[in-house]
């Protein structure tokens, strides 16, 4: 481990291209035509995005208000897993009763080019933040040090969710606490939907549509909502969360608002 410009590297380059997914998340050259690519000094663009395109400031406020309605408010120790360009950090960072903040990710150019600007336009408390280069599978922080977790847009990336949520479970303290926005979970409605859709596919001509059906009558839930290889998207049932979380030694609540679910797991 070492720090390098105010920064801390725990993977070296090569730890990090063999992380699943890290061509798609490191190629710096995709990144101008993305609201969160300030580079430009337009700030706005990224609230609008997280405001008004998107419900991730909802939920991020939403999860907040939850974990303080279950008794396990966020303070003391942090970590921001796949922090990306920082803004649920800055944004943590204001919080008074958090004392320190890890920001990891292993996008090179959004951690340490992209995310100091958000950091500075957010107006965080830089001084309780420490950006890390490395991976969420090899976090290097001793064990029950850290008293809550924040995943925005994350776990549905892990390659290996049970081998993240036991890693998160070592560094976290008893009773500390996971929470996740930016979560996409399918519901048995939307399995259905999908299903139905499927059947129409096989019946009607090819040429309506661009993906062709799955040819089987009860097609599996992985049929119907593939992983992507390139970027690490994957898809869990609702049921598929709780079962997880449970196995790795944490009990998950969920709440579900205007279209969007947030969740807030906490260890045993």
């Amino acid at each position: 481990m070492a720090m390098t410009n105010g920064h801390l590297v725990w993977a070296d380059g090569k730890q990090v291209a063999n992380t699943p997914s890290s061509d798609f998340w490191n190629d710096a050259e995709k990144e101008p035509c993305k609201p969160y690519d300030i580079r430009d000094g337009n700030v706005y663009k990224l609230w609008r995005y997280l405001r008004d395109s998107t419900t991730y400031l909802s939920e991020f406020e939403a999860v907040l208000g939850f974990a303080r309605e279950l008794d396990v408010p966020v303070r003391g120790t942090g970590i921001d897993v796949a922090a990306g360009v920082c803004w649920t950090t800055g944004l943590l960072s204001k919080i008074g009763i958090v004392e320190k903040l890890y920001a990891l990710d292993f996008s090179r150019h959004r951690l340490l080019t992209l995310a100091p600007l958000v950091l500075k336009a957010f107006e965080a408390h830089e001084e309780k933040i420490i950006r890390v280069l490395g991976s969420f599978y090899e976090i290097r922080l001793p064990d029950a040090s850290v008293d809550f977790c924040l995943m925005c847009q994350a776990f549905h990336h892990a390659d290996d969710p049970r081998r993240l949520l036991n890693e998160l479970a070592r560094i976290l303290r008893p009773r500390g606490s996971i929470l996740m926005i930016g979560e996409n979970p399918i519901y048995p409605s939307q399995l259905l939907k999908k299903r139905m859709r499927n059947y129409l596919k096989m019946v009607t001509p090819q040429s309506f549509y661009v993906a062709k059906p799955v040819y089987r009558w009860w097609p599996r839930f992985r049929d119907l909502f593939p992983s992507s290889i390139e970027s690490g998207d994957h898809y869990y049932q609702f049921c598929d969360y709780a079962s997880i979380f449970e196995e790795c030694g944490f009990v998950l609540h969920s709440q579900r608002r205007n279209g969007y679910t947030v969740f807030l797991g906490v260890r045993n």
